[in-house]
């Protein structure tokens, strides 16, 4: 990264590796001095919100990203997943949502929902 003239990056785990976040953060200690990780969690699981603050205290995550559609999620504001997008805005977390523009309106409900939230 030095040689390329980055100081600082973002990964945010891609789809594939679904909610296995063992990657990256066994390389974030390592390269924390430049690395910032955002984390997917499952919204749909009870547990979601203690796994995110986990990332966050174990591990020192900054981000989140929710998925909409990639994973049913539609609409992406529906109640079940409140108790996550509360965590992240309790956190002081950035959140990342990855939502087509049909799910934009889900998106801004959010937004007014969580104020403090940055999106």
């Amino acid at each position: 990264m030095d040689d390329s003239g980055v100081d600082r990056a973002l990964t945010i785990s891609p789809w594939p590796y679904r909610w296995n976040m063992g990657y990256v953060l066994d390389i974030l200690p390592e390269n924390r001095r430049w690395l910032a990780v955002a984390v997917l969690v499952d919204p749909f699981d009870a547990e979601g919100p203690t796994q995110l603050e986990r990332y966050v205290k174990d591990h020192g995550v900054c981000g989140l990203r929710i998925q909409g559609r990639i994973i049913e999620m539609d609409p992406v504001d529906q109640p079940a997943t409140t108790p996550l997008w509360k965590k992240a805005a309790d956190l002081g977390m950035t959140l990342d949502v990855n939502a087509s523009q049909d799910e934009y309106d889900a998106v801004a409900r959010r937004a007014r929902e969580f104020p403090d939230l940055r999106i």
